[in-house]
């Protein structure tokens, strides 16, 4: 027997499907409002028995995969359509629709980018990016590269470009 938050014993039935739900939806509050079991269980569970986590996910890999597979199909079918219509808005439409087709073409870029994130497990967004370097290590950084010939030629060239574009 598993426990809630709130104490309430829960049948090893209750952990097997809120963990189905989590592998389905990979999201809490979603597998939450498919289960009725709180999402804050749902999350403590995941915690506390990774190794029942890890069982339901083997378990249910092949329907997952399955799944995720038929998603792609209907997307790949969707975005292949979408394309062959802007394709025809470019060569045929009006410049204001051409403006929007272009947006729209990079919609679908940005999508295809998330979706192979998604796919490599990787991150599909940056929250936040810090250098953790100091300055002492920042300067010497720049020192080395400016100590590059034609890094430090490119930077005058660009230095001087800058001066002549503000007078």
């Amino acid at each position: 027997m598993a426990h809630d938050k709130g104490g309430k014993q829960r049948p090893p039935e209750d952990v097997e499907r809120g963990f189905a739900a989590l592998l389905k939806f990979g999201d809490a509050e979603k597998a939450a409002a498919e289960t009725g079991i709180p999402a804050t269980t749902l999350r403590t569970w995941r915690q506390k028995h990774p190794d029942r986590f890890v069982a339901v996910r083997r378990e249910h890999a092949r329907a997952l995969e399955e799944m995720r597979a038929s998603l792609a199909e209907k997307a790949w079918r969707g975005v292949g359509a979408s394309i062959g219509v802007l394709a025809s808005v470019m060569a045929d439409g009006e410049p204001r629709d051409k403006v929007a087709a272009t947006r729209a073409m990079a919609s679908i870029a940005d999508l295809l980018d998330t979706k192979g994130r998604l796919d490599s497990d990787m991150p599909t967004e940056i929250v936040e990016q810090r250098d953790t370097r100091t300055d002492g290590e920042l300067i010497a950084d720049i020192e080395t590269a400016l100590a590059d010939p034609k890094l430090r030629a490119a930077f005058e060239r660009e230095r001087v470009r800058a001066s002549k574009a503000k007078s």
